[in-house]
């Protein structure tokens, strides 16, 4: 068996430390193994070179967002892509695609190696049976509309004021700011849905 909970909100909400906190949970199961899928993550690995991604972008953004190392330069394309909505629109789709990839493959081996699909008796819980609780990261998750990857969903809420105050304190709130990102704006407000307060 595979439960995989999404948890997502806005920037500096308190995810990791939900996440933390579940680990420190699932740890106490004994039946029960616990996977962290961290989207972020995922989006680096998306701009490796050499990936289709990269190339993707490259082609599109052009040579100025490729740093001296040949890697994407992040701060580059994010002062393109904050100032210019379609130009971000372009973005999301060449990466959000790639990284819902990633995400569907790792789900899909998790299942077969805990038998999903194979007729396995699903009210084995022993440890041998592979059961896993899954943790999606994602803080894009619903504006990428990777919910339904989920079975259930939480969602992260802070204080805008607490969230900048934590932004302050993270290396990149100056590089977060140049580009053109001044509002902490909380996800479950447009999103409708209650927030899970971290």
């Amino acid at each position: 068996m595979v439960l995989v909970i999404g948890v997502t909100g806005g920037i500096a909400s308190g995810k990791s430390s939900v996440c933390a906190q579940l680990k420190e949970v699932v740890a106490g199961l004994d039946a029960f193994s616990l996977v962290v899928i961290d989207g972020d993550k995922l989006g680096h690995r998306a701009y490796e070179v050499g990936t289709p991604c990269y190339d993707k972008l490259v082609t599109h953004f052009g040579p100025e967002v490729v740093a001296e190392d040949k890697q994407i330069d992040r701060r580059a394309l994010g002062g393109i892509v904050f100032m210019d909505p379609a130009q971000m629109r372009q973005l999301e789709s060449i990466v959000w695609p790639t990284i819902r990839g990633f995400i569907e493959a790792q789900l899909a081996e998790l299942r077969s190696n805990s038998g999903e699909g194979r007729g396995e008796d699903a009210s084995d819980s022993s440890p041998s049976s592979s059961s896993a609780v899954v943790v999606l990261e994602a803080a894009v998750m619903l504006e990428a509309a990777w919910e339904d990857l989920c079975d259930v969903l939480w969602i992260t809420h802070v204080d805008p004021a607490v969230a900048r105050e934590r932004l302050m304190q993270r290396n990149s709130f100056t590089a977060w700011l140049g580009c053109g990102r001044t509002t902490v704006t909380p996800l479950w407000t447009t999103a409708g849905l209650p927030p899970l307060l971290a």
